[in-house]
This record gives C-alpha cells, structure tokens and sequence, in this order.
C-alpha cells in the first residue's frame, strides 16, 4: 500500500531516475524500496534486457552476491500459525537477540511483546513510534487482521527504517505502512541525535550527548494528530512509542487522539524525575489506569519512582482489571 501523500516531504523518496543500472544501484544500498523499480531478490535479477549488457549484469549480481552476504536472514515465529522470513544487515548484529531469538522470552521485552501481542489482536489500527529493527510491527502485522486492520511503523534513522521497509516486503505485508520520520508535537522538519549505538539516537539532544553522540541527522517529522487527520487510516486504538526521552513531545502531538479514542498505549519511560509527571497526567488527566509491566501487570495509584531492571514500559489502558486479566497473559495486580 502507498505510504502517506500529505503533510512534510518523506525522506529518501526521491524521483525515479532513468535507466536500470541507476535503479538497481540504489536498492542496492538500500535507498528504495523493494517494490519500486527493478528488483534484486537474492542473486536474481529481474531488468530490461535491452538496457542491461551481459558484462553489466554479471557485474550487479556480484554485488547482490555481496549484499546478500551481509545479511542475515532467519524464520521467526510471532503466533502460532505466523511465521516470518526477517532479514538484518550484518551491521546491526546487537539487535540480532531482539529479532531473531524467541521473542516472548526475550529479558527486557518479551513480558512487554506479551501483552501488546494480546492487544494488538483485538485492535483495528495500530501505530509503533521509534519502531527499531520492527519487532513491535511485525507483532502487530502478524497477530492483526490483514484485511481488516492497518499498521503504521515510524522510524527516522535511514539504516533501521530500510530494515523494516525490506521485511514487510519480504513478507508481503500489505496493511503494513512505513514510514521514515520521527514524530512529536508537530510536523515539519527536526533533528535526530546519532548516537553511538542506534539503539539511543533520539530528538532529545540531551539523552543522546549522555550515552554518546556521535553527529545530527535532518529528518521528517510528524505528529500523530495531523498525521491521521491527513491521511486515510483509522484513529489507532493501539500505540506503541519507544523514542528515548521524547515521548512528552509524542504525548503533546497526539493529544487529540488520547481525547476521542483512549488507545491503549505501550510505553518506554526511562528515567525516574521524567516519568513521574507523565503517569500523573495519563492518571489525572488522560482517565488511564497505568500498569508496570514487569513479570507480572502492577497497577500504579501513583509513581514510586522505582524501576525493576531491565524493565521500563508501562501501560496506559482504559480497560477494567478484569477485563485486562481475560486479554493479557499475565498476572494482573491491581
């Protein structure tokens, strides 16, 4: 499906240029996606034969060859019945533990992958802020109705959104939608802290100088308010944000959402001074009930300030505990 028309100009959509060889060169450093123009698909290449010679086309499937390996690719189970080829470039090694290992065990997340798993089956729109290498929108591809819901996945770094945009591809994910931007309180342009590890860039500059900033990055921007409004996918009724110490601005630029639909959000808040006033407010202001998701759901009154590493996602959700305790699988203490 076609990604976003309105709204600031997507990065890394430029015009097509004339001619094979140019277009296979740009998928092969990952600047377009699979769907568009020619398409290299392991070692075979599908072209124009009257624009490509013999010696050209020996020669750009010995690059395939050479991307190929550099790439990793494994089966990865989301569901009982969902299975899904993934890839990773052979750069990103540290997220291989996040992809392509069990996911629902996995220490830090897989409580968290749990419960917006269960979510994600009952929701009809679902939207994942600062999406990484995709876990969470391959979660919610595969537990989600194709062919009644929709998927939205933002993720500004080039390299990570290229990673997401290649395995829904691969994996003809068609009600997936990717887009490569950052979002906050409005839409336009912002930049992205590079950090060391691409793990922690972020627009928050002061989070990224703390664990190493390495340069800034021009990216698109969007708020999640203006972006449903403009587009034709339904309110999400489920979110997930990740986005290191920028998530006041996410809150801010989808206020409107959090006001008509209440979605259930699945949250990173890291840092005990900074997530105390947005759990408040989600409390007192938004009417969400906010639980810890740790081993077990720990409903929160109000902020202790403490953390259980690794864990560091909470839950906003309107939903009653029992309610909650039939949907998820796992303890729910209210």
């Amino acid at each position: 499906m076609g990604k976003h028309t309105g709204g600031p100009e997507p990065v890394g959509r430029r015009p097509r240029l004339r001619g094979a060889v140019a277009a296979l060169g740009r998928n092969l450093v990952g600047k377009m996606s699979p769907l568009h123009g020619p398409l290299i698909l392991g070692t075979q290449i599908l072209h124009d034969s009257h624009l490509l010679s013999s010696k050209t086309a020996k020669s750009l499937i010995g690059l395939a060859r050479d991307d190929e390996a550099r790439r990793v690719r494994r089966r990865v189970r989301f569901a009982r019945e969902k299975v899904l080829l993934l890839e990773l470039p052979v750069a990103l090694g540290d997220a291989r533990d996040l992809l392509f290992g069990d996911i629902y065990t996995h220490p830090r997340e897989g409580t968290s992958y749990s419960v917006f798993a269960a979510l994600a089956g009952e929701a009809n729109s679902i939207c994942d802020v600062g999406a990484h290498v995709g876990v969470y929108t391959y979660l919610a591809a595969c537990l989600s109705d194709p062919a009644t819901s929709h998927v939205v996945s933002f993720e500004p770094q080039p390299t990570l959104s290229a990673v997401v945009e290649r395995n829904v591809a691969l994996n003809a994910l068609s009600h997936v939608h990717v887009e490569q931007a950052a979002v906050g309180e409005k839409s336009g342009r912002a930049l992205l802290y590079v950090a060391t590890s691409a793990d922690y860039s972020s627009l928050s500059r002061e989070w990224a100088a703390g664990v190493g900033l390495t340069g800034t990055l021009s990216v698109n921007l969007w708020s999640l308010d203006e972006y449903f409004r403009t587009s034709e996918l339904p309110t999400p009724d489920l979110v997930k944000i990740d986005v290191e110490q920028h998530e006041v601005s996410v809150f801010q630029g989808m206020a409107d959402i959090i006001a008509r639909r209440q979605p259930n959000i699945i949250v990173e808040l890291l840092g005990e001074s900074r997530r105390a006033g947005i759990i408040d407010t989600a409390i007192e202001t938004w009417g969400y009930d906010v639980y810890y998701i740790a081993h077990e759901l720990q409903r929160m009154e109000r902020d202790d300030g403490r953390y259980q590493h690794p864990f560091y996602n909470f839950l906003f959700t309107t939903r009653e505990p029992a309610e909650l305790a039939a949907t998820i699988p796992l303890p729910v203490v209210s």
